[in-house]
């Protein structure tokens, strides 16, 4: 979560830097809050498979799936808005 906070931060400085249109800016803003509620989702997946593991007393293999699966999803929703934020800086860039 950390990283995704900097780069954030980052893309909102770059954005400010080149000007970035109303529609950009708003392409840029919703891709940020998708990552933040997909990785809030993430840790919420997480943590109830801590408590169905704890209070089952099950290994961490019976949970695994479920983490990896909400994992992924995150990082789908990673990818894309990276490629996304690549279509909208590069042009700006050369």
């Amino acid at each position: 979560m950390i990283i995704h906070c900097i780069m954030a931060v980052l893309v909102i400085g770059m954005a400010w830097l080149f000007k970035l249109t109303f529609v950009e800016w708003s392409v840029v803003l919703v891709l940020i809050a998708l990552v933040f509620a997909a990785e809030l989702i993430n840790t919420s997946i997480e943590e109830l498979a801590n408590v169905v593991k704890k209070n089952n007393n099950c290994e961490y293999e019976a949970t695994k799936a479920t983490r990896d699966l909400a994992a992924g999803a995150v990082l789908v929703i990673a990818i894309v808005s990276a490629v996304l934020g690549l279509v909208i800086f590069l042009p700006k860039i050369f």
